[in-house]
């Protein structure tokens, strides 16, 4: 999808299986998902499915790799869910995860300042939001840095925003 710098954002395949597993299983990952962590079979459909996934389907989740280029590692993903056709502004809900090893590096902020701008152009978005927990800090820093604004903070979450330029 693009090479910012030092990481790539791109496709899922199948072979990722095994990294994406690797920090999907930590507890440390999922602490502010649903769901707890993923176990194996979970990832593997997970995978399979993002690989397969083309960009024209509707109402779903467009996942990609986060991967170290200089390491050719999958440090993480990032993904957007593209609402279903319909009438009105088209919104997609943003999200990401991390290895925990690769935090505080500045991986995100490069991965999502890559996988954005392309979000908007490939999925005919008008806007851009995601939510997370009051607590969970480092997500609402990098959704700021990002230049998402804060919508909504009410029963500890809280809503941003990025309007297509």
């Amino acid at each position: 999808m693009s090479d910012p710098g030092r990481v790539r954002v791109r496709r899922f395949a199948e072979t990722d299986r095994a990294a994406f597993l690797a920090y999907q299983g930590l507890p440390e990952v999922r602490r502010f998902q649903p769901g707890g962590t993923m176990s194996e079979q979970e990832a593997s459909a997970f995978v399979s499915e993002q690989a397969r996934r083309g960009t024209d389907e509707r109402g779903a989740w467009h996942g990609r790799v986060v991967e170290l280029i200089a390491e050719r590692r999958v440090i993480g993903d990032v993904g957007i869910w593209v609402p279903p056709e319909g009438s009105g502004p088209v919104v997609g809900d943003l999200g990401f995860q991390f290895d925990p090893r690769y935090h505080g590096q500045g991986y995100a902020i490069e991965a999502l300042g890559a996988f954005v701008p392309v979000a908007f152009r490939v999925f005919a978005l008008d806007r851009v939001t995601a939510t997370c927990r009051e607590e969970n800090r480092s997500s609402w820093h990098l959704m700021e840095r990002l230049g998402m604004r804060l919508q909504s903070a009410s029963d500890g979450e809280r809503g941003y925003a990025l309007e297509r330029d």
